[in-house]
């Protein structure tokens, strides 16, 4: 077999992610131009594992909640990786987070993205010393 397409996970809408296999390197997500991937599941899926197993590039799972355990299912089906197949794991509905820390490890090779992400981190910083600021003027003695 030289080449496949997979079927890699669905929406609520029925719109299939096709991502070309081989048999023997996996996943070809590196030749489609991709550098870190986000695996969003629920319900004790093991998207990101899966995912981790067919390619070297890095992969983060996001956990869903929606169910009766809220997502616990699905962090514990994320995190819960065997020796040698790591999954970066952020928490429940962790989406944000998630992308952020995929910027970070785009950064490591991207001059550009990396000044990008610090001017972000500084804006960030500077939003929250500021309420702070504003909270301690507003309840001063």
């Amino acid at each position: 077999m030289t080449g496949r397409d997979i079927r890699a996970g669905a929406e609520k809408g029925g719109r299939w992610i096709v991502i070309r296999a081989d048999a023997k390197r996996g996943l070809l997500l590196r030749e489609g131009g991709f550098s870190v991937i986000l695996a969003f599941a629920g319900m004790a899926a093991h998207l990101a594992g899966a995912m981790a197993a067919n390619t070297t590039l890095p992969v983060i799972g996001v956990p869903c909640s929606g169910t009766k355990l809220d997502g616990m299912d699905a962090l514990l089906s994320t995190v819960q990786m065997p020796s040698g197949i790591p999954v970066a794991t952020v928490a429940i509905d962790g989406a944000k987070n998630a992308a952020i820390l995929a910027v970070q490890i785009m950064a490591v090779s991207d001059e550009g993205l990396a000044h990008k992400l610090q001017a972000a981190r500084d804006e960030g910083t500077a939003a929250v010393l500021k309420a702070d600021k504003e909270v301690r003027e507003r309840y001063k003695n």
